[in-house]
């Protein structure tokens, strides 16, 4: 396949006659032939992934200067800190997600990348209807990672993860389809207490978001249909470490357990998860524990593509040969420098070197001798970081290596505790109670990417405050 030019490997979209389309109007399909034809004297920057990495960088890039092309199997964009909320209905899932399409000058390619030619700077994509090689000016590395489950028997097979609205769809019909196999007359009490005994593993800000949330739908909605129930129901929230919310101080996580347990959410740190079944977890502590849900929230472990990508030596270029491979970081990401540029060293040893025209930011990347939360916030910076220093370096006709270093602004960190309460720390401020969590709302209702779901996410938090949550399973 990597033999045949380009202009061979034609996606299987018969070819159409050219549209003329209106300002802002997004083409939806496209031949390599029409990419090519429209690329003109721009680079082509290929960016794999549409997370807060990827996605970033699309909406940053001047398309007057580059031609980017998203890749991904994804086409949308997850707004992540709010799935939380539509997993059990305080908003609904459209509310998260914004779709890649919109993004004005931007191609969307639905497909996974599967190999790097560095030395050919071509990449390999696969998709459902077939496979295709597509050259590149610049690359950028964004495809997160998958969820850590730490090697436990069963996580994958029966517990949820909550990263992507599909997962928060799923997470939503199980704990209704929970309440409605208790509410059925012939089970015993003893019986419907495992049926909703609902567990979360992880006691991260995700973790506890979640149970969070959980806490305020029986609370608010399922106490009023379900009033015998309710009180049968019981959260608990696992974690290995001595506290819950690790990243915050002290005064600020005995706070989140001491909520946590006037709510009657019990927190079990300390804990160790051995196994998960279809229907219970076991710990070292406790044992075999029934359960009707199980959330697994628990870091982050190199994606698939991250890990061939580092595994895979590859040759370069030239009059001198030499056997290359990507820098490895001590947590299994990418390895890049202060500019995100990806480092390679020589298999044989040597010195790392950066190669000038492939980045890799987020959840996927590690900065040599600086070490970073796996967070939203910092993707999100990297993005619009290299977005920026992309364009002026075109427009100056140099190369980033000539850009200001990106450097990691903290605008500190929060969770959501149930209640109308949260907890905030930013420097030495420590924030909590209700002001928390009017700031909390505040930051993802600003963050959030377009004024289309700005609105609706305003619109549904009152709407489910006035009428309540939609209870109904689909």
């Amino acid at each position: 396949m990597a033999s045949r030019t380009i202009s061979q490997q034609l996606m299987r979209i018969p070819p159409r006659p050219l549209t003329t389309f209106r300002p802002g109007q997004q083409q939806r399909w496209m031949s390599l032939e029409v990419l090519n034809a429209s690329k003109h004297d721009r680079e082509r920057v290929l960016i794999l992934g549409s997370g807060w990495g990827g996605f970033g960088v699309a909406r940053s890039l001047d398309t007057k200067l580059y031609q980017p092309i998203l890749v991904t199997p994804r086409t949308y964009f997850v707004f992540t800190p709010l799935l939380a909320g539509t997993a059990v209905g305080t908003l609904e899932f459209r509310t998260a997600m914004e779709s890649a399409h919109n993004i004005k000058g931007v191609d969307v390619i639905r497909g996974r990348g599967e190999n790097i030619d560095f030395a050919n700077k071509q990449l390999h994509i696969e998709s459902q209807d077939g496979s295709l090689v597509m050259d590149y000016d610049k690359l950028i590395i964004a495809v997160g990672a998958y969820a850590q489950t730490f090697g436990v028997p069963g996580v994958k097979e029966h517990a949820f993860f909550l990263k992507d609205v599909a997962d928060a769809r799923r997470i939503r019909d199980r704990i209704l389809e929970r309440f409605e196999e208790a509410a059925l007359p012939m089970l015993t009490n003893e019986k419907r207490k495992e049926l909703l005994h609902f567990v979360v593993v992880g006691g991260g800000p995700t973790g506890v978001e979640f149970a969070a949330e959980l806490h305020d739908l029986l609370e608010d909605d399922l106490k009023h249909t379900y009033p015998d129930l309710v009180d049968l129901a019981k959260i608990t929230v696992y974690d290995v470490a001595p506290n819950i919310l690790a990243m915050f101080d002290k005064k600020l996580q005995s706070y989140a357990t001491q909520l946590f347990n006037r709510q009657n959410i019990e927190v079990a740190t300390s804990h160790h998860v051995l196994e998960v079944q279809h229907d219970a977890i076991v710990t070292k502590e406790d044992g075999r524990v029934p359960c009707g849900a199980i959330i697994w929230s628990t870091g982050l472990v190199p994606n698939t593509f991250v890990a061939n990508t580092i595994a895979k030596p590859f040759e370069t270029l030239g009059a001198e040969k030499k056997e290359m491979k990507i820098v490895k970081a001590p947590r299994g990401m990418i390895q890049v420098d202060s500019r995100l540029r990806v480092l390679a060293e020589p298999k044989e040893g040597g010195e790392a070197q950066p190669l000038e025209d492939v980045f890799a930011l987020g959840d996927c990347a590690s900065i040599k001798d600086l070490l970073l939360p796996a967070t939203a916030q910092v993707a999100n910076q990297q993005a619009k970081w290299l977005g920026k220093a992309l364009n002026k370096s075109a427009k100056r006709m140099v190369e980033v290596s000539e850009e200001a270093e990106f450097h990691f602004r903290s605008l500190g960190i929060m969770a959501y505790l149930g209640s109308w309460n949260a907890v905030m720390q930013k420097d030495k401020l420590d924030v909590k109670g209700k002001l928390s969590w009017l700031l909390w709302r505040t930051a993802y209702l600003t963050k959030s990417v377009s004024w289309r779901n700005r609105c609706l996410i305003s619109v549904y938090w009152f709407l489910n405050w006035f009428f309540g949550r939609d209870i109904n399973r689909f």
